[in-house]
């Protein structure tokens, strides 16, 4: 999916979706077996991607998900002889609730208490070559960050998280975890869905699979594969839990790259500063082309600040996003929605008091202090105006013709729920010197403040991040010079010659001939 949007001649923004799913990265762990049975054990995988992973505040990556304060909760179900499909909206987590699974950093091993077993009475035969006489069913699902009572379960700290609400043990049918998004941006917590690695998913009569979608007819049913109707395995096996990021993101930044000293221990995440994410570009002299053309040295443009803005939360009628005439809800944007831990499907609540004002600001050094008090993330320090420019050498690189991210690390992304039809505008404060020894300062400066309103036609998906790329326009100025004839003098307008007409009408020359057109290149920003 593309769209284009322009700045009104002076930068646009590019919109694509990135079908990146990412997960997190692979890492075993084992529970030795009991002499009284074969324990439940889990393994966490992701793929080898971590490059778009979602959140902001507390952002999950393999490393965090490992800490203490961290871990992942499980629900399980034992339906006995039936199937998930036919026991699933009568059952209840008799398993396991809400169980907090964390890693030990001694053992290298995820961890759980009380320990729990897979029903003997299987088919599939164990280590000792002993078989059950029926078949077994358990089923298991799982989020991240975990949140609740160690000991009960139970929700503690609703929305520390954005997590509010997890559905109870008395209750039916598939979990389900109650998110909420911060509007400001800054506290988006990562939300990790548990889906299995291979086919594992029942699905019913008819129903067919659409990349990570599984449909029965139109109706999606369906994210991705789950863990349920498992049996006993060999004591070695583990219970291996896919998790995938279960919301949508605008931006961030490209490429992630993960280091950990040999000899201290300590993990560094880096981020690559080109590629997808959220981005700016600048076009020039290239005449309605959105990419292209050569930067004068003697130019650099560099970014006070930007904001991305919403300001019809609460069902305040006051702008109209997509540009269609009309103010409704495809203006808005909501921040309160119920993730299915069996399907990935989202159910948005679009009641009145759920949509939201969103003040996203990524600021520099040189933004103003409102916005720095309101920042939700730092630009790019390659694009960023500083505090104080005393001369032209200060300056960074700046925008140049190859996109740029605009953030300086990924703590801090634009995060909205799955199913939700993103509106907002884009403000950008920049600046636009030329070096030229002629003037005072030794270079121009010019700031200018942009604005473009964006909306999404069609609902964001689970786990994707939508790149944007601002375009900045810059025009050189261009001059027409006209040549006259000197005048000689002895004309004055008047009738020497008593013809009755004025004497300048009897010049039948034409100054037309001797113009000449002069195109002086200068680069200053287009009108």
């Amino acid at each position: 999916m593309k769209k284009i949007f322009y700045f009104a001649a002076a930068a646009m923004l590019t919109l694509a979706s990135c079908s990146n799913d990412t997960d997190l990265a692979k890492f075993d762990a084992a529970q030795a077996a009991k002499d009284l049975g074969t324990a439940i054990n889990f393994s966490t995988y992701n793929g080898n991607r971590v490059n778009t992973r979602a959140g902001a505040t507390g952002s999950i990556n393999t490393e965090i998900l490992k800490k203490s304060d961290y871990g992942f909760g499980v629900y399980a179900y034992y339906t006995e002889a039936d199937k998930w499909a036919d026991a699933g909206e009568s059952a209840t987590p008799n398993w396991m609730y809400n169980q907090k699974v964390t890693y030990n950093d001694t053992e290298g091993e995820w961890t759980y208490a009380p320990l729990k077993y897979w029903p003997n009475d299987n088919t599939d035969a164990d280590n000792a070559g002993a078989k059950g006489t029926t078949s077994s069913y358990v089923s298991f699902f799982a989020y991240a960050p975990f949140v609740g009572d160690e000991t009960t379960g139970e929700l503690t700290n609703a929305g520390e998280t954005g997590i509010v609400e997890i559905s109870k043990n008395t209750d039916t049918g598939n979990p389900t975890v109650k998110y909420v998004l911060d509007p400001t941006g800054k506290n988006v917590v990562d939300l990790l869905w548990g889906t299995a690695e291979t086919a594992k998913y029942t699905t019913v009569a008819g129903a067919s699979q659409e990349g990570d979608t599984i449909r029965d007819g139109e109706t999606a049913i369906g994210k991705a594969k789950v863990n349920i109707d498992l049996t006993k395995p060999v004591v070695t096996d583990k219970v291996l839990l896919v998790f995938k990021h279960a919301l949508a993101k605008i931006g961030g930044s490209g490429a992630e790259t993960t280091n950990t000293d040999p000899e201290t221990g300590k993990t560094t995440v880096t981020y690559e500063k080109t590629g997808s994410g959220f981005q700016v570009q600048l076009d020039i002299d290239k005449d309605g082309d959105i990419t292209g053309g050569d930067l004068d040295a003697a130019t650099k443009v560099t970014i006070k600040t930007i904001k991305i803005e919403n300001n019809n939360g609460g069902g305040a009628d006051n702008t109209d996003y997509t540009g269609d005439g009309n103010i409704n809800e495809d203006d808005r944007i909501y921040n309160t929605g119920v993730l299915d831990l069996a399907t990935g499907i989202w159910t948005l609540d679009t009641s009145e008091g759920n949509s939201t004002n969103i003040s996203h600001v990524i600021t520099s050094d040189a933004s103003e202090d409102e916005d720095t008090e309101n920042s939700s993330a730092t630009l790019n320090k390659d694009l960023a105006e500083p505090s104080s420019v005393s001369a032209f050498s200060d300056l960074p690189t700046g925008v140049t013709t190859s996109a740029q991210n605009v953030y300086q690390d990924e703590t801090q992304p634009l995060i909205f729920l799955p199913g939700t039809k993103p509106a907002f505008s884009v403000t950008v404060t920049y600046i636009v010197r030329t070096e030229d020894a002629h003037l005072d300062k030794g270079y121009t400066e010019v700031e200018q403040t942009i604005t473009q309103n964006v909306s999404f036609q069609e609902a964001i998906e689970l786990g994707k991040k939508y790149n944007l790329i601002m375009h900045f326009g810059l025009t050189s100025v261009k001059f027409t010079a006209t040549v006259e004839d000197w005048d000689d003098g002895s004309s004055t307008g008047d009738d020497d010659d008593d013809d009755d007409d004025d004497d300048d009408d009897d010049d039948d020359d034409s100054d037309d001939d001797n113009k000449t057109d002069v195109y002086v290149p200068i680069n200053v920003v287009g009108a």
